[in-house]
Parts: C-alpha cells; sequence; structure tokens
C-alpha cells in the first residue's frame, strides 16, 4: 500500500497488490517522483517515462485517477497512421507523403495493423530494420524509412499517445553518394556540341554550368525568371521552398549559356513561357542519354545528379568562393562535402602531381574577372560586352523579359583547348 498526499491535499492510496518487494519499492519512488513533477510543474524525468511506459493499464489508470499522468490511450498502428496522414498540411509535397506511405506499408507488413503503438518496443524496432536489411534494400532507402518512422512516432510522442518512441535510436538520415564520376567543362561541352537543338544544347548547360536540378527546378524556369540586363536567372526551388528563403536563388549567366538563351529566345514561338520546353519523362532521359553516346561519353552513375556535382567542383576549381558556390546551387556547405564535393576528379590530382595546377591561369577564372557579376547583386564598372540584349526594349515585341535582382559569381565557359576525359 502506497500512501500519499497530493499538491491539492488530496490523501492518495493506492495498492499494488501482491509483487516483490523490489519491485513495490520502485512503484513506491516513482510515484513519488510523480507528485514531485506535479507539484513543481516540472516535465517527468526519462526514467520515470520508461517506468510508466512498463506499467499495465489498470496501474496507469489509477495514477490517472489521481491526475499524476494522463489517460492511457489505447492506439492501434493502423489507426494511428490513418490519423497521421490524415493531418499533413495540404502543401505537403505529394513525392513526400508517397515515400510516407512506402514506410507505412513496410511497418504494417512487419507489425500488422493491430499492433499497439505502446507494445512497440526497441528490440522490435531494431527487428523490423534487420527486416528491411534482409529484403535486400539499400542502406540509403533503409536510413529513408527509419527516419520517416522516427517522424512518424513522434508525433505520437507529442499527442500523448505513447511515452517514448521506440525507433528513435535507429540510424537515419541521408548517406553521402558514393559515385566517383566528375564531367569537366570541356567535356560538358563537348556534349551540348552533340545535341541536336537549342532546347537541348540549354538544358545541358543549366545542368552543367549552373547546377539547376533536373527536372524540379528546369521544368519551373520561364522567360520571366531571365534578368537580361544583369545576366541573372531567378530559379525557383521546390525542394528548400519550405526552408526560410529558399523558395528561390539567383544564378549569374556567363556569356555562353546567356547566348543560348538568346538564341532559344529567336527560335520560340509566340506566347511560350517555358525557356526549356522538354517534358521530364522517361524518354528524356533515353534521349539524352542518345546525346552523351554521341559525343562519345560512356554513361555515368546518377545522370543529372554527377552533372550538378560536377558543376560544383568545376566552380571550385575555376576559383569560384565556396560561400558563392553554395548560394549558387542552392544548398548548406555541409551538404556540399557530403554530397558534393567530396571527391577530387582525377585531372586535379594528375595537374597538382605534374606541378602544374594554377587556378588563377585557368580560362574560366579569367572569364569570372571579366564577368561583370558581383555576388550582392551591384553593377559594377567595366561590365563585359556581349550580342546579347541589355534591356526589354531591345527584344522583339512578341515578348518582354523581366528584369530581376540577384546575387551571384559566374560559371565560366569553357575554353576551346583539348577535352579532359570523362573520369568514371
Amino acid at each position: 500500500m502506497i500512501e500519499a498526499y497530493l499538491p491539492s491535499g488530496k490523501r492518495l492510496r493506492l495498492s499494488l497488490g501482491s509483487m516483490a518487494k523490489s519491485i513495490a519499492e520502485t512503484a513506491k519512488f516513482r510515484i513519488q517522483h510523480l507528485i514531485a513533477a506535479m507539484q513543481l510543474n516540472a516535465p517527468l524525468d526519462p526514467d520515470s517515462i520508461r517506468w510508466l511506459s512498463t506499467i499495465d493499464d489498470f496501474l496507469h489508470d489509477r495514477l490517472a485517477h489521481f491526475g499524476l499522468v494522463r489517460p492511457r490511450v489505447t492506439l492501434q498502428l493502423g489507426d494511428w497512421f490513418t490519423r497521421y496522414l490524415a493531418d499533413l498540411p495540404r502543401t505537403f509535397k505529394p513525392g513526400s507523403r508517397r515515400k510516407l506511405e512506402q514506410t507505412q506499408a513496410k511497418l504494417l507488413a512487419h507489425f500488422t495493423e493491430s499492433k499497439q503503438l505502446r507494445a512497440i518496443t526497441h528490440d522490435d524496432a531494431a527487428a523490423w530494420r534487420r527486416s528491411l536489411e534482409e529484403q535486400k534494400l539499400s542502406e540509403a532507402t533503409i536510413r529513408t524509412h527509419c527516419g520517416n518512422a522516427r517522424t512518424i512516432m513522434n508525433r505520437a510522442v507529442k499527442r500523448d499517445h505513447i511515452e517514448r518512441n521506440a525507433f528513435a535510436d535507429l540510424p537515419c538520415g541521408s548517406t553521402a553518394r558514393k559515385n566517383p564520376a566528375h564531367v569537366s567543362a570541356a567535356d560538358i561541352q563537348r556534349i551540348i556540341d552533340a545535341c541536336p537543338t537549342t532546347s537541348w544544347k540549354l538544358l545541358f548547360a543549366v545542368a552543367g554550368y549552373l547546377g539547376v536540378r533536373v527536372p524540379s527546378e528546369y521544368v519551373r524556369l520561364t522567360w520571366d525568371c531571365v534578368d537580361v540586363e544583369r545576366s541573372r536567372l531567378r530559379v525557383d526551388s521546390p525542394k528548400t521552398e519550405a526552408h526560410a528563403g529558399g523558395e528561390s536563388r539567383i544564378v549569374p549567366l556567363p556569356p555562353y549559356v546567356m547566348s543560348l538563351i538568346q538564341q532559344r529566345y529567336d527560335e520560340m514561338a509566340n506566347g511560350e513561357r517555358l525557356l526549356i520546353p522538354i517534358k521530364p519523362c522517361g524518354g528524356m532521359r533515353r534521349k539524352a542519354l542518345k546525346i552523351i553516346k554521341a559525343a562519345k561519353f560512356q554513361q555515368w552513375p546518377n545522370l543529372w545528379q554527377t552533372l550538378r556535382a560536377s558543376c560544383e567542383r568545376n566552380m571550385m576549381i575555376c576559383g569560384v568562393p565556396d560561400f558563392a558556390v553554395h548560394l549558387i546551387l542552392g544548398h548548406s556547405p555541409t551538404v556540399s562535402r557530403k554530397h558534393y564535393a567530396n571527391m577530387v576528379p582525377d585531372q586535379v590530382m594528375m595537374a597538382i602531381t605534374n606541378g602544374s595546377f594554377d587556378a588563377g591561369q585557368n580560362p574560366g577564372w579569367k572569364a569570372l574577372e571579366t564577368a561583370g557579376n558581383d555576388l550582392h547583386g551591384e553593377e559594377t564598372q567595366g561590365s563585359h560586352k556581349t550580342d546579347k540584349p541589355r534591356s526589354r526594349k531591345h527584344l522583339p515585341a512578341k515578348h518582354a523579359v523581366s528584369v530581376k535582382g540577384g546575387r551571384g559569381d559566374s560559371n565560366p565557359r569553357p575554353s576551346g583547348s583539348q577535352p579532359d576525359a570523362l573520369t568514371n
């Protein structure tokens, strides 16, 4: 029998029944902690939370009767998934929702819909992860499912459906790509030269020279995104739009890419809005691979992601400051080190060992010095001269390109020197 007085003055009398003395003493100690937490209006310590998750419904209901804990809600896994998915905001991206539903299928296949949330233990969660490994899933996929499961159960903890998250300790998070492929600026130019149309040239140019994500970002590029006077391009990013200031970024346009935009403008039909009118489908990838083959290159893994990563490394090789590269490509230094600047291209290795590496002598760096694109969007003196239109009044009447401000440094146009070999 446990007797105590609650902060309200009410007397607590609680019979634990027949049990070992050590267990009864532990229960008495934990109940005293619950009373102290109520008196001080303080959160429970982790040990008390773990103890509450192990007691039966009868004892928990008695503690809830005295106001020491909230009433326990018996919720099954299938019911919780229905509630969780229904509460997702309308702004939640379809792709992210699809991944949550895939995790839901994995959990329900292992635990069944009738499994009670509080009955899932840390050992059960670890066994579920091992079952994913037995299905021969990649480590990246397993980590994604574990991260989704942890997020889903964290919401259940916040809603007081369970006292602890059994999936909290499972390894999760993104994994660094193991992709040794690198495409040099000269190689990108050879591929662009093999493209059959201006639209395809522009697609490879924005992917390889500007680091635009394919397909999520290039499909949003319209003529309103082009700032002709300052050679800038506004890139709307659905991947980072949920973060403050991540809805779009300003990318500098090197002279060569600007000339492709002008050529595309001259060819476009009246009323056309899309800068690159190529539909992102399976046929697009097959066509891209044919172009790469026509340029006499072998297919590399992660087609568009490799071009984006190569763009970052090529910018750094040309001497663009790291902070500018991260802002231009739209990711953090941590993401850069983990997924992009995580390998050294062979041509850099060879140039260092031969004693011939000098970023200041790189033709691309010379182009940067005369590009006239400062990092903060102010106009600079001595800007470069090109054949592109410098204001809206120089454009044909069929369309007007809006002027947007921005910041960024320019990625160079490749020189006409002998192209480097593609590193696989």
